[in-house]
């Protein structure tokens, strides 16, 4: 079943982004092929010129109801993965990053300074309306399977970690350590009577969950693209964030097949095909 935080942003409309990347924005392309799950910034070429159609997006700065909440524990490992990309995306180093989590074993994270940025998703139907299906290619072996776009994006200015142990306790962390290896241009901070917990903030956010609808073809006799709602959490969305020094160990390779903290785990992945599409 999902944790209580995936439930919190199902609410919210929104799926969690297993690895967090700056890549994540508003009509980036999420696509699933014979398994494999990827993205790409690729809109232009599936539908040429539509975005320059949309109305601007709608932005909302400091959203109270969906920020604070902690994640469930995940493995070290993958926990490392996730915190490497979160850093990376706020603007800080990660060599040597590590070290500074020696004493935990599991990470929680929690998400703050939280900011959207949303499409009108019928205004992005109306466009795709009169764009022709994809020929042959990439595109069109993604439509074939499922291709999904994101119309709106979450967006936290600051990260909290708090490391625990096996047993779920608090495991003290090293801070100094941690604060030189991200460097100068976060802010790195933690309570006073809690060594468990650190905290990086940057100036620009990070995407950790996003609104997605599927592309599919439309009926009819000449085949054009349509947007189909899908149920919040029911998509994984992963990042490609890579850290070689993070992957060295046949624990953190297992982390990698992890369930994500920020996705649902729900008993089929894909809705049916049969949902109804958003009307025109």
């Amino acid at each position: 079943m999902a944790d209580q935080w995936n439930k919190h942003l199902a609410e919210k409309g929104y799926t969690g982004i297993a690895l967090p990347s700056p890549e994540f924005g508003l009509l980036t392309l999420v696509y699933e092929r014979h398994g494999a799950r990827g993205h790409q910034n690729a809109f232009e070429q599936l539908a040429p010129g539509v975005a320059q159609k949309l109305p601007q997006p709608e932005r909302n700065i400091n959203l109270p109801t969906i920020a604070g909440e902690r994640t469930r524990s995940v493995e070290l490992g993958f926990g490392l993965k996730i915190l490497s990309g979160l850093i990376s995306a706020l603007g800080g180093g990660t060599l040597g990053l590590e070290l500074g989590f020696k004493n935990a074993r599991k990470l929680s994270f929690a998400y703050d300074g939280v900011s959207s940025e949303s499409l009108n998703a019928v205004a992005l139907q109306q466009a795709l309306s009169g764009v022709a299906a994809p020929g042959p290619g990439l595109l069109r072996d993604w439509l074939d399977d499922n291709l999904y776009v994101i119309t709106s994006v979450l967006r936290a200015r600051k990260v909290t970690i708090t490391g625990h142990s096996e047993t779920g306790q608090n495991a003290k962390l090293d801070v100094p350590v941690i604060s030189g290896a991200v460097g100068g241009s976060l802010s790195v901070k933690t309570a006073a009577s809690d060594d468990s917990t650190v905290s990086f903030e940057g100036a620009a956010g990070v995407p950790f969950a996003a609104r997605l609808f599927q592309i599919v073809e439309s009926g009819g006799g000449q085949k054009t693209l349509t947007l189909r709602t899908v149920r919040e959490g029911s998509v994984t969305i992963k990042g490609r964030h890579e850290d070689a020094r993070l992957g060295s160990t046949g624990e953190e390779r297992d982390a990698d097949r992890a369930p994500s903290i920020l996705a649902w785990e729900p008993e089929r992945e894909i809705e049916p095909a049969g949902r109804e599409t958003i009307p025109a």
